[in-house]
């Protein structure tokens, strides 16, 4: 698993100790996140009025971010992924594509994946 690390005023993540990653805008991590919440809630099956009473949010906000025409605030943004059972890094990772979750690792949140 790599780090993301803020280097000549861009958002860079290191993919590996070879140092492979890439750098990203902060356009690029709001369109992550923005992605990585839809992705999730398709992937839970879950509406976009069921997600946004789990999370306490109005849907139109929900889908505001979801569209990215808004970005949530730092602690919302991680109050979001980690009712999914993510880190917030894990989850503008699952956005941009570069972490392939395994459900059976996060299945103990309950809220999101019903027993």
């Amino acid at each position: 698993m790599g780090t993301f690390s803020y280097i000549n005023n861009e958002l860079t993540y290191i993919a590996n100790e070879n140092n492979e990653g890439g750098a990203y805008t902060f356009e690029n991590i709001a369109k992550a996140f923005a992605d990585g919440l839809k992705g999730l809630r398709e992937l839970y099956s879950l509406s976009g009025n069921a997600l946004s009473n789990i999370l306490g949010i109005p849907q139109q906000t929900l889908n505001l971010y979801e569209q990215n025409k808004r970005t949530p605030n730092f602690i919302t943004a991680m109050q979001i992924a980690s009712s999914f059972g993510l880190t917030l890094d894990n989850m503008i990772l699952y956005g941009l594509d570069l972490l392939n979750i395994d459900i059976e690792e996060i299945s103990h949140y309950p809220t999101l994946l019903p027993r």
